[in-house]
């Protein structure tokens, strides 16, 4: 079988507290995390997701190197007024139509000829072999077994031997996907006893496929990756609005949530021209699109916008809790401010409750946000997101510690450090442990690998991630201090993996 002179392999975990994994790995229960990973690893500490915090955007991300409004998979779920159309990936018939929406290449197209498979994440676009359940899987998930599909996961290590068997070629690129963190932080909370098991669950799934792995000895050119899409955010049942209760009471049937759509593009223009806007509720965000003057086949203009975020204010203001005239769940809103395009992207309008703001296309990050207060890259993130047409022309984002939809103590969706602060970790034979302490972002990955791949050469112009191979220290390089203290890691692949 033919070898790569270079391969990587990501572990994916969707919804991992950072927080989380520290305190269970110090705690002894993650044993395979904490050897390869946390104590063996470059881990950057400062890792965020992108706007918004959610799933199928930020897995796009990962692989695209492109931040959600310039790959154009803009949330979970989207309305596109442009054609008009809705995609919602959360549905069991639909979730896989994320590959049909991705407006960039992924990183499993640019490495080809090199081969690349893909376990279990939906999003896959161009992997030489995608790998998905079937019926028993899907029962499985139904059942809210949902460790079961992590479990699923872990054994497409087989798989993707007798795929490399049959090409007699080992893959450059694996992806290991594993969703059951994130679903029991909705179910429970992620300071439940079911979101650390699921979390040590995952443990010993990745231990699986590291066994196998060091068994082969095809780990001493493997760069791993630990990574998350968002954290989770508890969101108690006193902290739950649902602001969508008071616009419907407003706007009655001028306003349709999750507008599904089909039939010739007349037809679906012809069922909205009674709808002047049409929402998009997630549990932390709430997407508002609005109509335009000449209806909905062209943008509404910048006044239009302002004044429905006026009234949708005004709306919140009179039926929930406030504090000095402001919606004590709301953090802040945000609109196009005008039409024009500016050479760093559109102008926004900004509401908080310290009142109207509006951002010129030249301030930066630490202009309007401070250098602390939220992720770097967040302003130009929501510019690019406001200038997508899937995504809408009003977003309202919650506060700490609130949700925009009742049902469920965990959530993510939204600004705050707390739910995009992610794990990011690289860890290899030769690489040499340390803590990285600058500001990096879930885009980074895709270049970082591609590099390591042999393959810089093909990455996109413009892309918004950058490399972080000059973060990566090697005990074998030249430019490294032999004094420098590091364990070595010659041995790695002899010491056992607990399963």
């Amino acid at each position: 079988m033919k070898i790569p002179e270079r391969s990587a392999v990501i572990f994916f975990v969707d919804g991992l507290n950072i927080e989380s994994l520290e305190q269970l790995a110090n705690a002894g229960r993650l044993p395979t995390l904490k050897r390869y990973f946390v104590d063996d690893g470059v881990r950057f500490t400062n890792a965020y997701s992108c706007t918004p915090s959610d799933t199928y955007p930020n897995a796009v991300s990962l692989l695209t190197g492109q931040v959600p409004g310039n790959h154009g998979v803009v949330g979970n779920v989207w309305f596109d007024s442009s054609l008009p159309a809705h995609a919602d990936y959360t549905k069991a018939l639909s979730y896989r139509d994320v590959n049909y929406h991705v407006q960039v290449p992924t990183i499993y197209g640019l490495i080809r000829p090199l081969r690349s498979v893909s376990m279990q994440c939906a999003a896959s676009r161009g992997s030489t072999v995608d790998h998905h359940g079937g019926i028993v899987e899907g029962l499985q998930w139904v059942s809210g077994n949902f460790s079961a599909i992590d479990s699923f996961s872990s054994r497409g290590v087989h798989n993707a031997i007798a795929v490399a068997n049959r090409w007699r070629e080992w893959p450059a690129l694996q992806m290991y996907y594993f969703p059951a963190v994130d679903k029991y932080g909705h179910e429970f909370g992620p300071q439940s006893r079911e979101y650390e098991h699921a979390i040590e669950h995952v443990d010993r799934c990745i231990g699986r496929v590291l066994a196998k792995f060091n068994q082969l000895g095809i780990t001493e050119n493997t760069l791993f990756v630990l990574v998350s899409d968002h954290a989770q955010m508890l969101t108690p049942e006193a902290q739950q609005f649902e602001p969508m209760h008071e616009l419907f009471s407003h706007y009655g049937n001028r306003l349709a949530v999750n507008y599904p759509l089909n039939g010739t593009s007349q037809h679906r223009y012809k069922k909205l021209r009674d709808r002047d806007v049409i929402a998009v509720p997630f549990r932390r965000r709430l997407e508002l699109h609005v109509r335009g003057k000449a209806g909905w086949s062209e943008p509404a203009n910048g006044a239009t916008v302002a004044r429905v975020a006026d009234e949708v204010m005004s709306v919140l203001r009179e039926s929930a809790a406030t504090k000095d005239g402001w919606p004590a769940y709301l953090e802040m809103i945000i609109t196009r401010a005008d039409d024009g395009v500016a050479i760093r992207g559109i102008q926004l309008r900004i509401l908080t409750s310290k009142g109207v703001h509006l951002i010129d296309a030249n301030q930066t990050d630490a202009d309007w946000f401070g250098k602390n207060e939220y992720p770097p890259g967040t302003l130009d993130e929501l510019r690019a997101l406001m200038q997508h047409r899937r995504a809408g022309d009003i977003q309202l984002f919650a506060a700490p510690g609130f949700a925009m939809l009742k049902g469920e103590p965990g959530g993510h969706g939204g600004l705050s450090p707390e739910e995009r602060h992610i794990p990011l970790i690289f860890s290899a034979n030769a690489l040499s442990p340390k803590h990285v302490d600058m500001p990096v972002r879930i885009v980074d990955v895709m270049p970082t690998i591609m590099e390591w791949l042999g393959c810089r050469d093909r990455m996109p112009t413009g892309l918004d991630g950058r490399s972080l191979m000059p973060c990566l220290r090697w005990l074998n390089s030249r430019d490294v201090d032999e004094n420098e203290p590091g364990p070595t890691k010659s041995n790695r692949d002899a010491r056992p993996i607990h399963e």
